[in-house]
């Protein structure tokens, strides 16, 4: 059959076509057995496949050397720390190898996703049993520190309480030094459980016989109401035995009591005498409120230069409120009159130099 005219030059234009020619040749057609792969895909290679198994094994060394050499202290990695190194080299290469088998089954993105969360895994291991052995460390080191520690006081705990019991039967002989020794014992809990009862009454024995510590720690009991009733009065008594004896604690402390009114009636002037028995013996508190005593006008005359002076001496003593008074009534003070004040509390100490604690 002849085709002529237009149809004719179509059908051979048609049958000139690439795609014409194309169709006319041999097409081959991949298997099923065969992987797909793209144009000059390649799988790696074993050399390949070591050198990355290596160089991410040396990822997790430096940092195991690292906290070796910090929690460790020696400087040389232990051996636990060097196992762990080869177990995670060998475990990487092997995982490297098993990359082809991965590729093939899983295909590429799922072969790389796999073999990246291993070798994280891997990578982590080093920090999971070096936060167990930091952790052991720890742990054993603490437990040493607490044995120790219990260790040191149960000796301190036996030394003091062979004191209190060669103190309790010294005391028991009437020694009043002991007797008062005994009672701090049993108020501070130092070789016995503390019992202000027991300690009350040994203060009372030593008291009794004129030990001015005792009577000073009984006023204080009986201030407080520990180891007896609360009673003012009672304080007052045993606080003046004490004062009388010349303890310039508790003659500040009794001019405290003259200077308010607490289980004394209210004397300003006593309160004074009592200040400055204390003060004389340089004692900054006594010192101060007998300076404010000056001050505010209370038992003595009002005298800003002497309260001043006092300030001055007290604040020598390290006394910090009488520096701050000082900086206060300055204020209201003119040149001469500080010149006036400064000069008289060098006075007071030229005529009595225990003003001045050493």
């Amino acid at each position: 059959m002849q085709i002529s005219g237009r149809q004719g030059e179509q059908a051979r234009n048609y049958c000139n076509t690439p795609t014409s020619i194309s169709m006319r040749r041999a097409i081959k057609y991949p298997s099923k057995d065969e992987p797909k792969k793209k144009d000059g895909e390649q799988l790696p290679s074993i050399k390949g496949l070591f050198i990355m198994a290596t160089w991410t094994s040396c990822i997790g060394t430096p940092v195991v050397i690292f906290f070796s050499f910090i929690y460790q202290g020696n400087g040389v990695p232990t051996f636990n720390a060097v196992l762990i190194i080869f177990i995670s080299f060998y475990f990487i290469l092997i995982c490297m190898f098993s990359y082809r088998w991965l590729k093939k089954k899983l295909g590429e993105k799922g072969a790389i996703a796999t073999s990246i969360g291993i070798v994280a895994l891997l990578i982590y291991s080093p920090f999971y049993f070096g936060i167990i052995r930091i952790g052991n460390t720890t742990y054993n080191q603490a437990k040493e520190d607490i044995t120790a520690n219990t260790k040191g006081k149960v000796e301190i705990f036996a030394e003091a309480e062979k004191k209190f019991t060669e103190t309790k039967a010294k005391a028991e002989t009437g020694d009043a030094e002991a007797q008062a020794s005994l009672g701090y014992m049993y108020a501070n809990g130092e070789g016995v459980w503390e019992d202000d009862k027991e300690a009350a009454k040994w203060f009372r024995k030593a008291a009794e016989q004129g030990h001015a510590d005792a009577q000073f720690n009984l006023g204080l009991m009986y201030d407080i109401g520990e180891g007896v009733l609360k009673d003012d009065k009672e304080a007052v008594k045993w606080y003046r035995k004490a004062a009388e004896q010349g303890d310039a604690r508790v003659q500040n402390n009794l001019g405290n009591r003259y200077a308010y009114g607490k289980g004394v009636p209210k004397n300003a002037k006593e309160a004074v005498k009592w200040f400055r028995k204390a003060a004389e013996q340089g004692y900054a508190d006594a010192q101060f409120n007998l300076g404010l005593m000056y001050f505010k006008g209370q038992g003595v005359l009002g005298d800003g230069v002497t309260a001043y002076a006092w300030w001055n001496l007290a604040a020598a003593n390290g006394f910090a409120p009488a520096k701050k008074k000082n900086d206060i009534i300055a204020k209201s003070m003119n040149p001469s009159q500080i010149a006036k004040a400064e000069m008289l509390s060098k006075e007071m100490l030229k005529k009595n130099p225990k003003l001045l604690k050493q």
